[in-house]
């Protein structure tokens, strides 16, 4: 999956580090978690995850850290999130070899 969260101005850094306190260790299925800003634009966060399957997603969003980092993300946002979700088919990375 991939999201990109767009913060009130100023708010970029703030509405990152909130998404991260969600995630941290600890959650089954996740295989891979990163959040960045963009580079010329601070406010717009960027999340890429990866998981074993959709069950553990939506299991990951049943967790009080991960519901209580979205609440107090949801004030920062400047608009609705964007994403996209895939199929992985191949890459580097996660052990998961070249297609």
């Amino acid at each position: 999956m991939q999201g990109r969260l767009r913060a009130a101005p100023g708010r970029g850094r703030e509405l990152a580090a909130l998404v991260l306190e969600g995630a941290g260790p600890g959650l089954a299925g996740c295989l891979l978690y990163v959040v960045g800003c963009l580079a010329d634009d601070p406010d717009t966060v960027v999340v890429t995850e990866v998981w074993t399957d959709q069950a553990a997603h939506d299991a990951s969003l049943l967790e009080e850290r991960v519901r209580t980092a979205i609440a107090q993300a949801m004030p920062l946002l400047a608009g609705p999130p964007e994403g996209i979700s895939f199929d992985v088919l191949g890459g580097v990375g996660l052990g998961l070899g070249r297609p």
